[in-house]
């Protein structure tokens, strides 16, 4: 009786429908977990959902999204050029928001986004008559949490961008990460005047530091 009542819940035409127009992941969470049960009883099927979810939350996590940054008109305020396509980007500047924690199992994920993103940002630049990036701006502030693997991503990306003449600034940084940054001396290869609590100031630093002519 039990098991019956668990299939007739599972059955609900009104919640499937729902599930499929809310959020897809969730829908075919749903669709594994009542084929399993329909066929192999409620407890294997409660079990794949669990493990499946667990799946695609760890999935999801070494695979985050990273944003390109614009200037939202006049306003202080960067948001997603892709869903704000009349965001203005600055050339030779490339600013990104990193949208999740950084640790172990996403660094050479977040690694890889940023420097795709630099080469696109070198060809806007060389399009604008600039020899290419000279300052690359990230917004932690998503980054709620970082572990060691994610804070030597960060100081091995200060070092391998300044080796090519580009500056790394950082914007809204979370203490903690401050912290283990500080641990592992950062600013001995990023100056401390490049780390800002927002991105509109590093974005008008790296203005001024660029119509002053100096080298990143």
């Amino acid at each position: 009786m039990h098991a019956h009542s668990s299939l007739l819940q599972f059955a609900n035409a009104g919640v499937n429908c729902l599930l499929l127009q809310v959020h897809l992941r969730d829908f075919f969470v749903w669709l594994v977990a009542f084929l399993v049960t329909t066929f192999a009883g409620v407890e294997l099927g409660l079990m794949c959902s669990i493990i499946l979810s667990i799946a695609i939350l760890i999935l999801e996590a070494s695979f985050p999204h990273t944003a390109v940054l614009g200037r939202v008109g006049k306003s202080n305020v960067y948001r997603s050029v892709e869903r704000y396509p009349d965001a203005h980007t600055m050339p030779g500047i490339v600013a990104l928001r990193l949208d999740a924690p950084l640790f172990f199992a996403n660094t050479v994920h977040f690694n890889q986004r940023i420097y795709d993103h630099l080469k696109q940002g070198d060809i806007q630049a060389r399009e604008a008559g600039l020899p290419g990036v000279k300052f690359l701006v990230v917004d932690l502030s998503p980054v709620t949490r970082s572990d060691s693997s994610g804070a030597h991503m960060i100081y091995d990306l200060a070092v391998d961008l300044a080796n090519k003449g580009v500056q790394l600034v950082l914007s809204n940084p979370r203490h903690k990460l401050i912290r283990m940054l500080e641990r592992i001396d950062i600013y001995s290869v990023l100056p401390q005047h490049w780390v800002f609590v927002h991105t509109h100031d590093g974005i008008n630093a790296a203005i001024a530091a660029m119509d002053d002519g100096e080298m990143a």
